[in-house]
């Protein structure tokens, strides 16, 4: 995280410098930036334990939770039609967790929501934000200014992780940088269209649409086994697995969709 810090800090330093920034919403975003900070933390610590396809059950447990937001806060729509879906989703996450070997049923239940609540604060403040009459760019800037201020001081300022993350900068392999360098471009490049989406529909259809990642990052990681096997992530890929995971994210995808109907 350190290390795609200063990437960040340094393309969030020219939009500074080069771009209207000011909101009215500055101090809520930049708080909401910390605790997505947090999230990383969780989400890094869950990817030790549980397969990475596997994760991407926090995204529906999210899109959950924004939806919930949408109608408590926004006056989105809710219908019995959004519970049915709200159960599929619950229902996809259960078995999932409960058949994959490598996810203990009470990690796996205590992980996974915890990244789903600690990063639902993030984009709930973004659409506020917006709505309150602040533009994209100030949006996208102070929720992010938070999030990697804190994940490159911190390190920073604790003697023992100050001496890790410089010395393995000193003795990384130069693709190390490219490849944390192309990460937080495709990080804020997204993060940027996720704002721009908040403004122009409900927060429930913005989530449910960005839950097509459990089938690129399955995808992904067979191509990234298939091909580059010494990079390969824990995946199990033989086809019976593939098929479980496939089948609970088909069911989750179809309880987002429920959720995303307006009545």
């Amino acid at each position: 995280m350190w290390h795609q810090s200063y990437f960040s800090m340094l393309l969030l330093a020219t939009a500074a410098l080069t771009m209207h920034v000011s909101a009215s919403w500055m101090f809520p975003l930049f708080l909401v930036g910390v605790c997505a900070y947090v999230g990383d933390l969780v989400f890094f610590a869950t990817l030790k334990r549980i397969d990475v396809s596997v994760t991407n059950i926090a995204w529906e447990i999210l899109s959950v939770l924004l939806s919930i937001g949408g109608f408590v806060w926004f006056g989105e729509s809710w219908s019995p039609r959004q519970t049915a879906g709200v159960l599929l989703v619950l229902i996809s996450i259960l078995l999932l967790s409960l058949w994959q070997k490598r996810v203990g049923g009470g990690v796996a239940l205590l992980l996974l929501p915890a990244l789903a609540v600690l990063y639902a604060p993030f984009y709930v403040i973004q659409k506020a934000a917006l709505i309150g009459g602040d533009g994209i760019v100030p949006v996208f800037f102070w929720s992010l200014v938070g999030r990697e201020t804190v994940s490159f001081a911190l390190p920073l300022m604790i003697p023992s992780l100050r001496r890790h993350v410089i010395g393995a900068a000193r003795g990384a392999d130069p693709r190390f940088f490219i490849i944390n360098a192309s990460v937080v471009a495709l990080f804020f490049l997204a993060t940027y269209l996720t704002t721009m989406a908040f403004l122009l529909g409900p927060i429930s259809l913005v989530s449910v649409i960005g839950n097509v990642q459990p089938f690129f990052v399955l995808f992904l990681a067979g191509m990234t086994i298939r091909f580059f096997p010494s990079w390969a992530p824990t995946e199990l890929i033989d086809s019976g697995p593939v098929a479980v995971k496939v089948g609970c994210f088909f069911v989750a995808f179809l309880g987002l969709a429920l959720i995303a109907v307006p009545q």
